[in-house]
């Protein structure tokens, strides 16, 4: 990892031969400090761009139990609640 210049890839499969395959303890630690590194950059105001509802800025940051992180998101007039990992892993958000 220490040799990506500009990006890296990390690939985790979600099934294997048809049966479910649970993420590695590596790949959720990984996922963590990355969503960790990106809360401490979110606040308000902050302007995001979702991959459906286009250029947008945060509202609010909700937290919720579970160190789950609700976004509330305002699209031009029309806000959005999303959760902050759900969005992240699915490539749905990205950070100005």
């Amino acid at each position: 990892m220490t040799r990506a210049k500009e990006y890296l890839y990390l690939v985790s499969p979600q099934s294997k031969n048809g049966i479910a395959e649970p993420r590695s303890v590596f790949v959720n630690e990984v996922v963590a400090c990355m969503n960790s590194e990106m809360l401490n950059k979110i606040g308000e105001g902050v302007i995001v761009h979702h991959k459906k509802f286009g250029e947008g800025f945060t509202a609010a940051v909700h937290e919720k139990v579970n160190d789950r992180t609700i976004l509330e998101i305002d699209f031009r007039g029309m806000r959005r609640k999303l959760d902050l990992v759900t969005c992240m892993e699915s490539g749905l958000l990205s950070f100005e």
